[in-house]
């Protein structure tokens, strides 16, 4: 296949150490209407992509080589392989349970409490079971959302809230983590 898509820089402040858990809600709330903007526009203007992820690096480790404050979003002609791996299982899930596999693991969640870290109204933040590294979590919406496209201006908001409450939680009791 040839080599196609866009890789941009969306720069989250014009100050140079600022960072997200040192932000207003107001600016994180920004910062997520620009990834629901540039996903919305590039998925309505460009049919052969296929892919879009936001991804934020925090700390050298996490492999940020620019100290401003920015994610990227990378829009692929093609869905990665772990994507695909992803989806798959939970359309299997899907056709042998007839439920949604994520909107039953926040149902689980939400029924043991064990891992919960935080929520409001239309987000929870818990560390899934089994956890892939140290402190990773998931920001995952309490009711069924297919498409980050749909999402409404009050579902980015809750989601920015809870970008910021857990980068917060992180950078309190782990002194500034290196993430991706």
């Amino acid at each position: 296949m040839t080599a196609y898509g866009l890789n941009e820089i969306i720069v989250e402040s014009p100050m140079h150490d600022a960072d997200i858990p040192a932000m207003s809600p107001g600016e994180v709330r920004a910062i997520i209407g620009t990834y629901h903007r540039r996903y919305v526009d590039i998925y309505g203007t460009d049919d052969n992509i296929k892919c879009i992820i936001v991804f934020r690096n925090h700390g050298e480790r996490a492999g940020t080589s620019v100290l401003h404050p920015h994610s990227q979003l990378v829009a692929t002609a093609f869905i990665p392989g772990s994507i695909l791996v992803q989806e798959q299982r939970a359309r299997e899930y899907f056709e042998s349970q007839k439920s949604c596999l994520f909107c039953d693991i926040v149902k689980a969640e939400q029924e043991s409490g064990v891992r919960i870290v935080s929520e409001n109204e239309f987000f929870m933040t818990f560390v899934p079971y089994a956890a892939a590294v140290p402190f990773q979590v998931w920001i995952v919406p309490k009711s069924h959302q297919p498409d980050f496209g749909v999402t409404s201006e009050q579902d980015r908001a809750a989601l920015a809230d809870s970008l910021r409450d857990i980068l917060q939680r992180l950078e309190d009791h782990v002194q500034s983590p290196h993430y991706n």
